[in-house]
């Protein structure tokens, strides 16, 4: 046995929201109470967004939990599985850094992996008998596909005391009810639920299903689910321990990609620029909470010979010239190979863990392999789908979207993010630099190709809901930081290099898809969309059919702000409208002299304090 005296106490390294409390962790332990001391055999199902914590809750406060509770009544073997090998490792190195070598509860804990197991059974059979996994407490990390072929070696020392399985809609049978023999007695493309088989052999084991996307099985809405399954009580998203959503649509997949590349670019440059401007005294006394980083997008396209998505050997070199050109560094995870910044990389995982020390360039991930759904990668702000869905199942599309789900900075909510920049003892235009910081990168944008209805209408609801979008969350912010006065504009603490596109594509997302002033007489269309339509025809001798106006022509609108103030993207302050009313707004109302007015007053004092010509300073206008 090791020395205990060497090893430190466990200190909990997470602060939990009373959400992550209540339903991670305190539902939990009730529930595996009854398992344990009175009875109820039953598999405990939990349904968590993605984004929510529940794989680093449930190694890091779950654990130490269970510990405390039922050490005492003997039980001492955890189990953590996940069908993705990524997962795995993810969740396997946060419980060696977090738990493996220290005491719970005066428990010493010992964190293993497959290899750790392959190695025993090794020495297992060289005939050495008495060589086993030691520790007070013991937790082994393991893909499902290990645990199932290896089920005797990890059941024949003991039993395991609680299983925690991550993704358990995957392999465990999937959200159709069909899916598994189960539940309907007959196979979908032979589809069986190995693994979950095994599970359930395992009695005297408490098991926890871990999920975003729970089955119907596992929400006990078959007879399967009824029996063996316990629908614990979903874990509500919080609209302040989730980041600022909003979902970009584009013509089609390679628009999706293009543009949402470009759109990364402004996005990056504008943190550039809240980096510059930030006084190096002022990272100084924000270092505990905030640092000088660029984001990272996750790209998610198709294989070699995708008929549904962007392809992957057509697009790749494109990709790399971008990057290049914006000055990007790329990562690529396939199944064939993987790279960080052109050099080859051993895994998915240990390219997140570059990336996460990688701050001086914005980084860009490619996916098209398995791990997407595993990546916990919190730098990620931006994720382009450019890839459509071939069934009807939103599943994957918003685990991808949900990749950009992370809280940043290590901040459990918005409020204690907003308090905690209120508190430093630096000016109010720092202040308001700083919040600008944690705004841009509290801000979670998802591109998709507009001809999806699949994910512009069930993921955007899915992502959208009990979320802020941007404007409504930067006010929030603003408003907590500054709550005893305005905040000071910040286009009097920052120059804007770009100053219309972000702004654009700010307001471009509340674009509705028809006009707003002009009438409808089917009800189905406004007059403008047959007008342009007859005369598109007339104009150039081509016809195209409705379904093609539909995608063309709300890109064709145009957004309309009431009090002409470019800068005021409040939903209340903009309206959808055809090109020929908004020329004729904006020519009888000679708007184009009211653009950005806050904005040339603000660089004519600079101008004027320096002594150069305000035309000068407006040319980048």
């Amino acid at each position: 046995m090791f020395s205990q005296a060497t090893y430190n106490p466990y200190v909990c390294d997470i602060t939990l929201s009373p959400n992550q409390q209540k339903h991670l962790v305190a539902q939990v332990i009730t529930q595996l109470g009854n398992f344990y001391l009175k009875g109820d055999s039953r598999k405990m199902v939990l349904n968590a967004f993605t984004g929510s914590g529940k794989t680093t809750v449930s190694i890091k406060a779950l654990v130490p939990e269970f510990i405390k509770q039922f050490a005492k009544h003997d039980k001492r073997v955890l189990g953590f599985m996940a069908p993705r090998k990524e997962v795995v490792d993810g969740a396997y190195k946060k419980a060696k850094q977090s738990l493996h070598n220290k005491k719970v509860d005066g428990k010493l804990v010992k964190v293993y992996n497959s290899k750790d197991i392959d190695k025993i059974k090794k020495e297992i059979e060289q005939g050495d008998t008495s060589s086993t996994l030691d520790g007070d407490i013991v937790m082994v990390f393991l893909t499902a596909q290990y645990f199932y072929y290896n089920y005797d070696l990890l059941t024949q020392s003991g039993i395991v005391d609680l299983m925690i399985v991550d993704e358990a809609h995957i392999m465990f049978g999937t959200i159709d009810k069909t899916d598994t023999k189960a539940d309907k007695g007959t196979t979908n493309n032979k589809f069986e639920a190995w693994t979950l088989n095994k599970l359930r052999t395992l009695t005297d084991c408490a098991v926890l299903f871990l999920t975003a996307t729970p089955t119907n099985s596992q929400k006990e809405l078959t007879p399967l689910g009824k029996t063996n399954n316990i629908y614990l009580d979903p874990m509500p998203r919080d609209i302040l321990t989730t980041p600022f959503y909003d979902i970009i649509p584009y013509l089609d997949n390679e628009n999706t990609l293009r543009k949402g590349l470009e759109y990364f670019k402004h996005y990056c440059d504008k943190i550039g620029e809240v980096i510059a401007s930030t006084h190096p005294s002022t990272w100084e006394t924000t270092k505990k909470n905030f640092f000088a980083t660029y984001p990272a997008l996750m790209a998610r396209i198709g294989r070699r010979g995708s008929t549904n998505g962007v392809d992957f050997e057509l697009y790749i070199d494109e990709i790399r010239d971008l990057c290049i050109k914006y000055g990007f560094t790329l990562f690529i995870s396939t199944s064939d190979g993987k790279e960080f910044d052109g050099k080859k990389i051993e895994s998915l995982e240990h390219g997140v863990t570059i990336g996460d020390k990688h701050h001086h360039t914005p980084v860009v991930m490619v996916t098209i392999d398995s791990g997407y759904a595993g990546v916990d990668y919190v730098k990620i702000s931006n994720v382009i789908i450019g890839r459509e869905p071939s069934g009807t199942i939103h599943n994957n599309y918003s685990q991808t979207a949900g990749r950009a789900a992370r809280m940043k900075f290590g901040f459990t909510n918005h409020a204690v993010a907003a308090e905690t920049i209120r508190n430093y003892a630096i000016t109010d235009e720092q202040k308001r630099l700083i919040a600008e910081y944690y705004i841009l990168h509290s801000t979670s944008t998802v591109h998709v190709p507009v001809d999806s209805v699949l994910l512009n209408t069930d993921v955007k609801e899915f992502i959208e809901t009990d979320t802020f979008r941007e404007p409504a969350g930067r006010a929030y912010i603003l408003s907590e930081v500054f709550s005893s006065g305005p905040a000071p504009d910040l286009r009097h603490c920052l120059h804007l290099k770009t100053s219309t596109t972000l702004q654009d594509e700010t307001y471009k997302r509340y674009k509705k898809n028809y006009c707003e002033f002009c009438d409808s007489e089917d009800g189905v269309h406004t007059d403008c969309y047959y007008t342009a339509w007859i005369g598109f025809q007339r104009a150039i001798d081509a016809r195209i059919t409705e379904g093609e106006m539909d995608i063309l022509w709300p890109l064709c609108l145009h957004v309309h702000h009431n009090d002409s103030v470019h800068f005021n993207n409040n939903p209340e302050n903009l309206k959808t409208t055809c090109p020929n009313v908004h020329a004729l707004i904006t020519i009888h109302n000679e708007d184009y002299n009211n653009r950005y007015t806050e904005l040339r007053v603000a660089l004519a004092t600079v101008a004027k304090k320096k002594g150069s010509k305000l035309s000068n300073v407006l040319a980048f206008i």
